[in-house]
């Protein structure tokens, strides 16, 4: 079909279109190869019984772009690398273009023909035919539309009667092998432009709802029999940028492509995959069994019979009332937070026309306290050598402490003049350090101990707050002033040892996902072991407050 001749043996045009549009009975076509843009003679089959020109390109491993009388054909390979491009590394097909350009003529690229528009409804076409010709539409089912699914990769690992599963599983008393989990999740990265204008509709959907998208008529996308979720959004989020402004037809068959390429290279390392999570099975399995065995042996036979009748409950009811499932939540009794406290309190004083503003001046140097305890912890961490930095967010806080203690002492004038509050004794909570090590102390050297009974004035962590529960003496009529401090002290506790039974769930879980870390006990400064050490500070300021709450126990001294 094609004759080399030697004014085009080395394409001296460097990609600019020659001068002449033919050569003898031949037509000087635009071919395209992923070394660049060539300008070639073509001379096609003249006998009696010749095939369409565009099908003898096809024979010649050329992909004409136009069916009718074609001036520019793309090379097998170059279609082949530019999908493979665009699967792997989402290069939109402008950039892809202009990187041939490019090649072909590096100085002068603009000399060089763009064959960008061509490229994109050329690889649409090769992208679908490649789809038919894998999934058996281009021989035995020619004359069948793809269905749902039809263009979607096999699952080997998904259990699927008659293909992977003997003909017995039914029978199986061990029917938990069989079952097929189904996840829904969306990937909001991938978002897509509404598209405006004349031609929103007139997009062409070559196989609508056959690959992994969901048809045109139905809002939204998702993904057939789970192929792909959130573990793998990472790599199809680099499509968004090239997806976001295409039209919905071009937009879903790249997807496709994208999604079947990734479950591609997932089936490809399926079979090693499967051999390393068999070996974690096993290693991990007689550590599952110890649990359990641990947590069955401290239940009675009571719980153990009332817990398998609250799963059994559950497990039928899920498909119609997926509340049912709530059972498998943490059971724990909601306390009442401390704002709620403060309101209610607030309430009564608005309703009594009594002691109004006492809760609020309260509740507020209680916050301060909490305050001081943050504040105490950071100095701690940074008490070697702080950087620049961390001395100005030091004093910062200071500055703010400062500024709150001054608010609060001058509205406590206002609010109790016979008080004298700067006159009034009492020592501010020095609270140490608390050690959260089970066995052997492997704390001694990231915790400060607070060793000074008497703190510098300048330190105003430790500044004394006129709370009942911090003066040596009480101003005479401070009763309602203790009972409200009782009241509020105790919502404190309850939120701190709600946070404390969090930070210790995070804590275990931090343990469990970095092991080596554990049981070494080796103090590198490791990522997970920041993580860990950064829940133990949020455990002692915990435990502080609720410190603070029980020393207060100010209904004991009444004046």
């Amino acid at each position: 079909m094609m004759k080399a001749d030697p004014m085009f043996s080395a394409d001296p045009s460097y990609g600019a279109k020659p001068s002449q549009q033919a050569l003898g009975n031949g037509k000087v076509m635009t071919i395209v190869h992923t070394n660049g843009v060539h300008h070639l003679p073509v001379y096609p089959c003249m006998c009696e019984k010749k095939i369409d020109i565009d099908i003898q390109l096809l024979h010649s491993r050329l992909y004409p772009a136009s069916s009718k009388d074609p001036s520019t054909a793309f090379t097998f390979e170059a279609l082949k690398f530019f999908h493979l491009i665009k699967v792997q590394t989402h290069l939109s097909t402008e950039n892809y273009s202009t990187l041939l350009r490019r090649l072909t003529n590096f100085i002068f690229p603009d000399e060089t023909p763009d064959r960008q528009r061509e490229l994109g409804r050329v690889w649409q076409q090769w992208n679908h035919l490649i789809n038919l010709k894998r999934y058996g539409f281009g021989h035995t089912n020619r004359d069948r539309k793809p269905g749902k699914g039809d263009l979607a990769l096999f699952c080997a690992a998904c259990p699927q009667p008659n293909e992977n599963l003997p003909d017995n599983w039914k029978d199986d008393p061990d029917s938990w092998k069989y079952r097929r989990y189904l996840v829904a999740d969306g990937n909001f990265v991938l978002n897509h432009l509404r598209s405006h204008g004349l031609n929103k509709d007139k997009t062409v959907f070559l196989a609508d709802g056959a690959g992994y998208m969901t048809q045109k008529a139905r809002p939204g996308a998702g993904v057939t029999s789970a192929e792909i979720i959130e573990s793998l959004w990472s790599q199809l989020n680099g499509a968004a940028n090239i997806t976001r402004t295409m039209t919905v037809s071009h937009r879903q068959e790249m997807l496709d492509a994208c999604i079947a390429d990734i479950n591609w290279r997932k089936l490809q390392g399926l079979v090693p995959f499967l051999i390393r999570q068999l070996k974690k099975a096993e290693e991990e399995r007689d550590e599952a069994q110890a649990s359990f065995e641990g947590v069955d042996e401290a239940v009675t036979p009571e719980q153990r019979d009332r817990w398998r009748e609250q799963m059994t409950t559950a497990n039928s009811r899920r498909a119609a009332d997926p509340t049912s499932m709530d059972v498998y939540n943490i059971s724990v009794k909601k306390v009442e937070p401390k704002k709620d406290v403060q309101a209610r309190l607030m309430a009564q004083e608005q309703a009594n026309n009594a002691q109004l503003g006492v809760t609020r001046w309260v509740a507020q140097a209680i916050e301060l306290q909490e305050h001081q305890i943050q504040l105490a912890d950071l100095i701690s961490c940074h008490k070697r050598s702080p950087t620049p930095s961390q001395s100005v967010e030091i004093q910062k806080k200071r500055e703010f402490i400062l500024k709150k203690l001054n608010s609060i002492m001058s509205e406590g004038e206002v609010l109790f003049p016979q008080a004298k509050l700067e006159e009034m004794s009492g020592r501010a909570p020095i609270l140490r350090e608390i050690c959260l090590c089970n066995d052997t102390c492997t704390c001694a050297d990231e915790i400060a101990v607070t060793s000074n009974p008497r703190p510098k004035p300048s330190d105003v962590e430790h500044s004394l707050l006129p709370l009942p529960s911090c003066l040596d003496t009480r101003p005479i009529g401070w009763s309602h002033i203790i009972d409200v401090e009782e009241e509020l002290r105790v919502g404190q506790a309850n939120e701190a040892l709600e946070a404390l039974r969090v930070e210790i769930a995070h804590k275990s879980y931090l343990y469990r996902a970095n092991r080596g870390a554990a049981s070494t006990g080796k103090k590198a400064k490791t990522r997970s072991y920041n993580a860990i050490g950064k829940v133990d500070r949020g455990i002692r300021n915990h435990v502080k407050s609720t410190l603070c709450s029980k020393k207060s126990n100010p209904s004991t001294q009444r004046q």
